[in-house]
Parts: structure tokens; C-alpha cells; sequence
């Protein structure tokens, strides 16, 4: 007779193991959903998606929902049963629990409590897959068995970071498990449309992970898999194109400025502007300008064209700096991703700026480019990023 295979409630409960919530850490997240307790207190990961950290308390991850976080419990619990049965030692999850908490409001908000692996953050996650996809092969081997076998979807670096183990293993920390529905593959396709496994990896590993989903029943047309290997190489000779121009250009460390020079570039560096400045030192506040009440906080100046553009050069060399002493000291083959720019449009120290002369920051970033002093950059309604 073969022995009872453990219950739910067993794989819930090793979920669940080293997860202690104190009467403090309760008590601070309570005050945080009554609106009571300071966000300086707090350190998000990210606002938009109520996922944050305790400075007093950073050992966990709290991840804040309405309606999904049930599902995703549950979905950990299968992920930690799947892990148990096929021996999977590549897979890490986090140990979590599930916690219901109402606020003075009467709302009833979901948190999973996860323990925090230390991992560089999710913007150098997908040139780690590039820098290290040769050591990789037995673990994405055992990722692609978990993808198409429980049918796990939005395959992302940001959702899969990689942990490097102190005796030199490498393991895919399993960070976000909300949605598991078989309509998408996984491999070459994914939920929503998005990318599958196979486009975070270069073309070298593409046979290899074809054939092992294939293995583990991945059904794909000939038209489908020769789609995916064409995306799959474009993509990757962006990557090629990007470091041609770090060689042609002698930038040949992550951390290396861009030049402070502007005489080379192709504007009027003595237009004048009137910049209006919110004199406030909260990074955040975002409140319109014309908003009387505020109008004593507002001061004016005449600012240059030459001014202007020096104020976004040396904010771009300010981040490069800061994301080089954060990033290299633990992964020195990091490059493309530290210099990786992101500016918030209404960030109170960058929107002055962006409302400058309808949009002038567009000819200056146009000019770096133009100049190969960037190599590329692009903007959404939020926020302008830019690969230096």
C-alpha cells in the first residue's frame, strides 16, 4: 500500500513556516491601511500594486489586494506541493501566509506575507538571464516543467529574479504566482499577450528550450516556434547593436559618465525660459501649479537652454552613480541595466523641467541622441526612461 500523500493543509503549513507577525509588525499594519501611520515609515516596491516593506520590519514582504491575493495564497500552496512531489531544487518560494485585515473604513483588504530573499532588484533581473543562461540550462529545464504543468503566466524576470546561493547555486525565486490558466503556453506565448520563457533568453538557448518543452508536452506549429525564433533573434540584436555603440564610443565601464560637453550640440544654448519651482523638498509632491492655496510655495527664474540641459546630463550621471554602488559590488558583469534611466514626469524636482517651452526636454534628449551622448531614449504619459 502506498503511503497517504500529504494533505493541503500540510503544504500550507510549510508555506507558512518562519512567518511570525508580532504585535508590532500587526499594529503598524493596521495603521498603515487606517491611513494613521507615516509613509516614511514605509518602503515601497512598488506603490502601484500596494507591495511594501517596514523599515522596522524588513524581513517581510507585504503584498496588499481587494480580490486577487486569495488566489494567489492558493496558488502558492499548489506551487508548494508541485516543488515537493517532482524534486524541483531550482525553485525557490518564498514562505508566506495569508492574512485578512479590516480598516476603520470597513474594508476588508487581502495580504500575503511573504518572507524577503534578498535578490538585486527586478531592473537588472533580465541582463542576469542574459549573463548567466549558460549556468542555467538544469534550472530552466525545471522551470519549464513547472510553467507548463501548472500552467504559470506572466513570465517575467521581474517575477522569476534569480537568487545566487553563498555555495555558487543559482535558483528562479518563484515571486508572483497570481495567474495559473492554460489559455497560453508559457514558452512562446504567454497571458495578455506578452512574452514567453523562450524571449528572455538569447538565441543560443532557443533549441534547447523548444526541445525540453517539448518534452514536457509543449504542442507548437512549425509557424509558431519559427515566429518565436525570429523574435527571439531581432531581440537580441538590439542587445548586439547596444553594445557596438559602448565600444564605438569608448564607454567601457557600466558606471562611466556621459559627457558634460555641450558645445557640440545642435541648439541655441542661450534660449531663456522662465522655470517656476515648487519650494518644497517632498521628491513626490505632485499638485498642479495654478492651484491658488499653494501659489506661496511657487517661485520664478529665468533659466537657459545651457542650464536646462546640464540639469538633465547631471541628473542622468547622478542615477548612473547611483545604481553602479548599488548593483556592482554584487554583480560586476552588470552594464547595459545600470545605465538604465528613469525620470518620474511629476517627480516635484523633474516637472518644472518637463514643462519647460512645450516639451523642450524632447529636442535636448534628441540632441544627446543625435550626438551619441545617449543611446536611446523614449517617454510614456509618466515618465521618460533612457538607455545612456
Amino acid at each position: 500500500m502506498e503511503p497517504d500523500k500529504p494533505s493541503k493543509e500540510y503544504y500550507e503549513h510549510t508555506l507558512n513556516e518562519g512567518i511570525v507577525l508580532t504585535r508590532e509588525i500587526r499594529d503598524d499594519l493596521l495603521k498603515l491601511v487606517n491611513r494613521e501611520l507615516p509613509l516614511s515609515e514605509v518602503d515601497f516596491l512598488s506603490f502601484q500594486n500596494s507591495v511594501f516593506r517596514f523599515k522596522k520590519h524588513p524581513h517581510l514582504i507585504f503584498k496588499g489586494s481587494q480580490r486577487t491575493n486569495r488566489l494567489r495564497y492558493e496558488n502558492m500552496i499548489l506551487a508548494a506541493k508541485f516543488i515537493d512531489e517532482h524534486q524541483l531544487q531550482s525553485l525557490l518560494l518564498p514562505h508566506a501566509l495569508f492574512l485578512e485585515i479590516q480598516n476603520k473604513f470597513g474594508l476588508k483588504i487581502h495580504f500575503i506575507v511573504e518572507e524577503y530573499i534578498d535578490t538585486l532588484p527586478v531592473h537588472y533581473q533580465p541582463e542576469l538571464f542574459y549573463l548567466y543562461e549558460d549556468q542555467l540550462r538544469p534550472q530552466i529545464a525545471e522551470l519549464i516543467k513547472f510553467i507548463l504543468q501548472t500552467h504559470l503566466k506572466e513570465i517575467r524576470p521581474v517575477n522569476l529574479p534569480l537568487k545566487f546561493e553563498k555555495n555558487g547555486e543559482i535558483k528562479f525565486v518563484l515571486m508572483d504566482l497570481g495567474i495559473m490558466l492554460p489559455e497560453k503556453n508559457g514558452i512562446v506565448n504567454d497571458f495578455f499577450g506578452g512574452e514567453g520563457l523562450i524571449f528572455y533568453f538569447s538565441p543560443r538557448l532557443t533549441d534547447f528550450i523548444i526541445h525540453t518543452a517539448r518534452q514536457e508536452g509543449l504542442s507548437i506549429t512549425e509557424e509558431e516556434e519559427n515566429r518565436a525564433r525570429l523574435k527571439v533573434e531581432r531581440k537580441y540584436e538590439d542587445i548586439e547593436r547596444l553594445f557596438a555603440f559602448y565600444h564605438n564610443h569608448l564607454i567601457s565601464s557600466p558606471d562611466q559618465p556621459i559627457s558634460m560637453d555641450l558645445k557640440n550640440l545642435d541648439m541655441d544654448l542661450n534660449q531663456l525660459f522662465e522655470l517656476i519651482v515648487l519650494d518644497t523638498d517632498d521628491e513626490e509632491f505632485n499638485i498642479r501649479v495654478d492651484t491658488p492655496r499653494i501659489s506661496n510655495i511657487i517661485s520664478k527664474k529665468t533659466i537657459s537652454l545651457k542650464e536646462v540641459a546640464l540639469f538633465f546630463i547631471s541628473n542622468i550621471n547622478a542615477s548612473i552613480a547611483s545604481k553602479s554602488a548599488e548593483a556592482l559590488p554584487k554583480e560586476p558583469k552588470l552594464f547595459f541595466s545600470v545605465r538604465i534611466i528613469e525620470f518620474k514626469k511629476e517627480n516635484s524636482r523633474f516637472s518644472p523641467y518637463i514643462r519647460l517651452g512645450k516639451g523642450i526636454y524632447r529636442e535636448i534628449l534628441n540632441a544627446l541622441m543625435a550626438k551619441k551622448q545617449i543611446y536611446f531614449w523614449t517617454e510614456n504619459p509618466f515618465s521618460i526612461s533612457i538607455q545612456a
